[in-house]
């Protein structure tokens, strides 16, 4: 078996399920149509191999909409872990005590870690390796993924927020605030929006008083007028 980090060998596995043998879940649980989640098992007392291979405990199982995951698992635990994903179009319920699958024993197991750091050329070459481009497109790809390689994730530690891309904005003589992108929360939305509406008002009345003052001040300069004429005597 090959995981993220390490590639397991099994040997003596058996693929014939005893009584013993079978995972029950021990809490009742539904499953919404379309998820992927863990949930809780348990097996039998008399446990006679530390390490199993989960898989169906019946080849019709599957016909349920319900998959299980196969993964090798350590039976010396109390609960076992058991990764399901409901496939089918309708919720369907976990019993408490029902069967959900099977293991079969594994008597040794060989680890070999892949965790070894690599370089960025043979990360891409083998992630082009596996591809159906040709040769000018994986090159053109390839260019593309070496400029652009620090914001690809190497493991769940760079996940979050990047300060790596960068924008501009010509604001003149106001630089702009620099601020996390963030959405209004909806305590806020309210309040927001009466500040708003009263900044509205504020203007409209503000605009008002200017456009009445201006009728005003031209009545004052028709009337001041007839003083300034000049008259000329022949």
């Amino acid at each position: 078996m090959h995981s993220k980090f390490e590639d397991i060998s099994l040997f003596g596995l058996q693929t014939r399920f005893e009584s013993n043998q079978k995972i029950i879940a021990i809490t009742k649980l539904s499953l919404t149509p379309k998820p992927e989640c863990i949930i809780p098992d348990s097996v039998a007392e008399n446990r006679k191999f530390r390490f199993g291979l989960i898989d169906y405990p019946d080849p019709y199982s599957s016909k349920r909409g319900i998959l299980i995951a196969s993964s090798v698992v350590d039976l010396s635990k109390s609960v076992i872990p058991v990764r399901v994903a409901n496939i089918g179009d309708k919720t369907r319920t976990i019993q408490e005590g029902e069967v959900i699958a099977a293991y079969a024993p594994v008597t040794c197991v060989n680890q070999k870690c892949n965790s070894q750091n690599h370089s960025s050329d043979d990360l891409i070459r083998n992630l082009l390796q596996n591809t159906d481009l040709d040769e000018k497109q994986r090159c053109a790809a390839g260019k593309l993924i070496t400029e652009f390689q620090s914001l690809f994730s190497r493991t769940s530690e760079y996940f979050g927020r990047t300060r790596l891309t960068q924008h501009r904005i010509d604001t003149g003589e106001h630089p702009p605030i620099k601020q996390h992108p963030r959405r209004l929360p909806f305590a806020k939305q309210e309040e927001v929006q009466k500040l708003i509406k009263d900044r509205k008002i504020m203007m409209s009345f503000s605009h008002r008083q200017v456009l009445g003052h201006l009728p005003s001040s031209c009545s004052e300069r028709k009337m001041a007028l007839p003083d300034s004429v000049w008259t000329i005597v022949g």
